[in-house]
């Protein structure tokens, strides 16, 4: 079955503008064919949509235009990066969600995804129900980002100006008094941006950490020596012995980890649970089989 079939476009005008036009994504699929057809997909819904090939070209994008891109629907499986490395690299560059969608439907795979930062795992062949509500994915971003903004112009509102125009009023003096002191206030504050400013220039900045392949691996051989109960950040830290690594990444990937042993654990149960079901009503059958006959 080819690309083009399993991944088929069936969707008219009349479906678009049935939700917020203009969520920008940004499509990462090394296909040519899948990579067009998921783009005239999301387009007719009124996505705006900007494609890459490779990972490299993804981040080249996320880091010219980061505030541009919404939501990253991306292939894991790119030639130039690894499934989890590229998400993790993605989730460092950008605070947008981010969206797999990858025809391997195996469990520990999505699982490791989500683990990994990927907020919603798609299984090809992909419908137009899949992306149809994408833009949910980034709606608290956006409300977020709009209080903020809302907040942020009541603060600065100038009703402080108001009551001191409205207390000098007829007082030239105290007027002059009131010019001096803002003149004073704003110098001040003009000095302290500045410093502030030099020393945002001249300040190194604090990279950030990539749990790659390797490093995860070093994790694990730490976690299987201190074992995962009675595991603490600061034993496991001790036998990474990883030049740079602090605690408190350690923390959070072992917090991360737990939630992901958490998840494969209760999906493992229901599987075992279905299981069990299917072997009892097999037995059920059987013996309805031997009795009629």
């Amino acid at each position: 079955m080819t690309c083009e079939q399993v991944l088929s476009v069936d969707v008219t005008e009349n479906n678009a503008g049935s939700f917020p036009i203009g969520v920008r994504i940004l499509v990462v699929e090394s296909d040519p064919t899948c990579l067009r057809i998921v783009s005239k997909m999301l387009q007719v819904f009124g996505y705006e949509v900007k494609t890459a090939t490779r990972a490299t070209d993804a981040m080249h994008i996320l880091r010219e235009k980061e505030d541009e891109i919404n939501l990253i629907l991306t292939e894991t499986h790119l030639p130039d990066m690894d499934q989890y490395e590229i998400l993790e690299t993605v989730g460092e560059l950008s605070s947008s969600p981010i969206v797999v969608f990858s025809a391997d439907n195996n469990e520990s795979t999505i699982l490791g995804c989500l683990f990994k930062g990927a907020e919603l795992y798609l299984v090809k062949p992909v419908i137009k129900n899949d992306v149809k509500n994408l833009w949910q994915l980034t709606y608290r971003t956006k409300l977020k980002t709009a209080v903020s903004g809302e907040g942020s112009n009541t603060f600065h509102g100038g009703s402080a100006e108001q009551n001191t125009s409205s207390l000098t009023v007829g007082n030239p003096a105290s007027t002059m008094g009131m010019t001096d002191q803002k003149g004073k206030r704003k110098e001040l504050e003009e000095t302290d941006n500045d410093h502030e400013y030099i020393d945002n220039l001249t300040a190194p900045k604090k990279s950030k950490l990539v749990w790659t392949n390797e490093l995860h691996n070093i994790f694990l051989q730490a976690l299987r020596i201190v074992g995962v109960d009675g595991a603490h950040p600061k034993k496991i830290l001790q036998h990474m012995n990883v030049p740079g690594l602090k605690k408190e990444n350690v923390s959070s990937h072992l917090q991360k980890y737990r939630l992901y042993l958490k998840r494969e654990q209760d999906g493992m149960q229901k599987t075992a649970v279905l299981h069990q079901h299917l072997i009892h009503k097999e037995g059920s059958l059987n013996t309805q089989t031997r009795n009629s006959s």
